[in-house]
């Protein structure tokens, strides 16, 4: 039912299946292993650039948010979400997590948080599960408790991220730079 369901979406909106994800059939030409560069390893932008290898691999013109994830799934845990939590790190910096939620589709949740509770833990993982409650109270509900402060009806008026946003801004050290301390205390994960 599922299956038909999505055929059904594809159809209306005119998009088509790149990956044949609904037969479960995958690229085969998709590269088994993934290997940062020597020069890459030397780049003051090692996360951002780690995070475009895996994009410049994987994701192919045709993919829209969801198939590009499905791909991103199959990949080991510190691969797959790598480019997910650049992506998500780019979106907060340009236009707050209002952007991020709404570019993304919705199609990377679980991948950032967990390659947040990979690679950043805490205050990064803190800000992220309190802005997945906002975004969906009722799939994020087991997040309640960390968000103390939800926004009165008053409030209403009030972007629902800016404090997140404002605590993002303020993490130090950075996402990108724990990411590059992971990536170089963790160098046989990403050669070969």
């Amino acid at each position: 039912m599922k299956q038909l369901i999505a055929r059904l979406k594809y159809f209306f909106i005119g998009k088509h299946d790149p990956m044949d994800l609904l037969n479960g059939v995958y690229h085969d030409n998709l590269p088994k292993t993934l290997t940062l560069s020597r020069g890459m390893l030397k780049s003051d932008d090692l996360a951002y650039e780690a995070g475009d290898l895996v994009a410049t691999l994987y994701q192919s013109d045709d993919d829209n948010e969801f198939s590009f994830a499905q791909k991103l799934r199959k990949l080991p845990r510190h691969w797959g979400t790598l480019e997910t939590l650049m992506y998500y790190d780019s979106m907060v910096n340009n236009g707050g997590h209002d952007q991020y939620f709404g570019n993304s589709e919705g199609a990377y949740l679980d991948l950032v948080e967990d390659g947040l509770k990979l690679y950043a833990t805490g205050y990064h993982l803190h800000i992220f599960q309190r802005a997945l409650y906002r975004y969906n109270p009722d799939l994020y509900a087991e997040h309640a408790a960390l968000d103390p402060n939800p926004s009165s009806e008053e409030e209403n008026w009030r972007p629902p991220y800016d404090d997140l946003d404002s605590l993002y801004f303020k993490a130090d050290p950075k996402l990108p730079d724990l990411i590059e301390k992971f990536i170089r205390s963790n160098l046989e994960l990403y050669k070969g």
